[in-house]
């Protein structure tokens, strides 16, 4: 029989396994992909936010305020966590996603919800901004526009655009809502029956490829204490009769 060194055969083992240990504890984590994903990317007017960039793909979501406010909103799967900054005060705030969808930015005192779901389903016609297909409901009466989410069957976009925009959306991505108005102006007492109130408009409309980063939040900004701190910087808030009326209702 071969003489076999027992104890030198162990301390080898162990040799190997420390090594394998060693090996396991130093491997670098594979850091997140940022590899660019699908997107759409919409530029919108509501008749309260102003011009809007909203950015959507399955993996979060985008909204800059190109007009007086000047806020950013981002959103990403999986938790969907709302948090609203903007850059010149490197300030911002965080709403849950259930917080957020339960109340939007500001009080339906601003601005109210409308219907979610508008029109029947089978009166629905296509239609083309720019080069995306999207859905259409007219009447005499009202204009209604969406985008199916297609393969961005993620329901919490739809969610978060309803909570903004308040438009209604059909299941996707609002696109476009006026509607003829009847009696006469509550503020002016003015006769406004048969004039079009554009309540949300979409001027162009593209499919193209983004990092996931844009909808990450930004590092090292200070957390604003209330949500009008972030909607506006500290001098258009001085400025401005709105900012007093925006309120952020303790969510």
């Amino acid at each position: 029989m071969p003489n076999v060194n027992v104890r030198n055969g162990r301390k080898s083992l162990a040799l190997c396994a420390s090594a394998l240990i060693c090996a396991l504890t130093i491997s670098p984590v594979p850091a997140a992909s940022n590899k660019a994903v699908d997107a759409l990317k919409l530029t919108q007017t509501h008749n309260y936010w102003g011009r809007n960039e909203t950015t959507i793909s399955a993996q979060g979501i985008r909204i800059d305020n190109l007009d007086r406010m000047h806020f950013s909103l981002v959103a990403r799967s999986p938790d969907w966590t709302v948090t609203v900054f903007r850059d010149d005060d490197k300030k911002y705030i965080k709403r849950t996603f259930a917080q957020f969808i339960a109340g939007g930015l500001v009080s339906q005192f601003m601005f109210k919800n409308e219907n979610r779901k508008f029109g029947q389903p089978g009166l629905f016609k296509d239609k083309k901004i720019d080069a995306v297909t999207v859905k259409e409901f007219k009447t005499n009466k009202f204009d209604c526009q969406y985008i199916p989410l297609g393969k961005m069957n993620t329901p919490q976009l739809e969610e978060i655009l309803f909570a903004f925009y308040r438009s209604p959306t059909n299941g996707g991505i609002p696109v476009a809502y006026s509607k003829t108005r009847e009696g006469r102006d509550w503020m002016t007492g003015l006769d406004r029956t048969g004039d079009k109130k554009m309540i949300l408009s979409t001027s162009k409309a593209e499919q193209t490829k983004v990092a996931p980063s844009i909808f990450d939040p930004p590092k090292n900004y200070k957390l604003a204490t209330a949500m009008q701190d972030v909607l506006m910087s500290k001098e258009n808030r001085a400025a401005s009769d709105d900012a007093d009326q925006i309120i952020d209702s303790g969510r």
